[in-house]
């Protein structure tokens, strides 16, 4: 047996016993005492906090600490990791950034050789395009502490026109085309709201709410009932083409005639006036019939910019 697989085997053993004597390492793994310490010296130099206890009877002792069990990986899923955390490489913040960072190194230092390569040239040769957004989430790690916690935070937020103050409780986080987002459930609005999280300038937790069971999977099965409406919209290729890429919009679309598809959905009047920038982006690819209040925004905001150009 290799002496690294042999040190695994006697770190996990020790792990599992807290505390111990070289004596009782030696008869389990059937070496000699000289050996047994030289291999509690490397575990101490790999970082694994050891507290030898002088005397007759003593012997060793792992401190608390925040380690977890070693885990042996293959090359095919020690490459499969840094494929995953290359999807996230483009993220200006991230929850556990340094943590992040740290593990993969570890990893990649004890890699072999041809694992190496593979996973370099994964770095050259696969990108998960993300924008390169220019903000900073200072508050991200301790919203999702937050969320996991069940905690009411007040928050400072950057609304449009002016600062707001918002007593939420937090239902996690989740990132989209580059931005981190939580979904909240705002005690003043009573209803779940969608917060920009480089746009929360501070926070403060409050209580904890254990009554509020509530996570990130009701927020996706949120279907607010309140000021539902017909959104109906005709489309040339080129606006279904965009609509179909839409995450809102993309199982709604269907062909009319060769040249003309058609929009058709059901949401609240807010919603539906949230996404009026992607209906005026679109220009003459993109005709609202339905609702009014959206064809009334998009009107005023042409208007304006003609205006404006005057």
């Amino acid at each position: 047996m290799s002496k690294t697989s042999r040190l695994f085997e006697i770190m996990m053993y020790i792990n599992k016993k807290r505390i111990f004597t070289v004596q009782e390492v030696a008869d389990e793994f059937d070496l000699s005492s000289r050996t047994v310490k030289r291999y509690m010296d490397d575990l101490s130099v790999m970082g694994l906090p050891l507290y030898s206890e002088q005397g007759r009877g003593g012997g060793y002792r792992i401190l608390d600490h925040n380690w977890a069990s070693p885990v042996l990986f293959t090359k095919a899923e020690s490459v499969s990791l840094f494929f995953a955390f290359q999807s996230l490489s483009h993220f200006s913040s991230l929850p556990f950034r340094a943590e992040v960072k740290n593990s993969l190194h570890k990893l990649y230092n004890h890699l072999t050789a041809d694992a190496k390569a593979k996973v370099d040239s994964i770095e050259n040769h696969v990108r998960f395009y993300s924008p390169n957004r220019n903000v900073e989430t200072p508050f991200l790690e301790d919203i999702l502490d937050c969320s996991i916690k069940k905690e009411r935070i007040r928050i400072d937020y950057q609304s449009k026109g002016r600062d707001k103050t918002y007593e939420v409780f937090p239902l996690g986080i989740f990132a989209q085309d580059g931005l981190w987002y939580v979904p909240s459930f705002s005690y003043e609005k009573e209803k779940i709201i969608l917060l920009r999280a480089d746009r929360i300038l501070s926070i403060e937790s409050v209580s904890v709410d254990r009554e509020r069971n509530m996570d990130l999977k009701d927020f996706f099965a949120y279907t607010p009932q309140y000021n539902q409406t017909t959104l109906r919209v005709f489309l040339s290729r080129e606006g279904a083409r965009q609509c179909s890429g839409n995450a809102v919009f993309q199982n709604h679309v269907k062909k009319v005639d060769e040249e003309t598809w058609i929009l058709e959905m059901e949401g609240p009047i807010e919603e539906l006036l949230f996404q009026a920038p992607f209906f005026f982006r679109l220009g003459k690819d993109a005709k609202v019939v339905k609702p009014q209040a959206l064809i009334d925004h998009l009107t005023s905001h042409a208007k304006e910019i003609l205006s404006h150009y005057e």
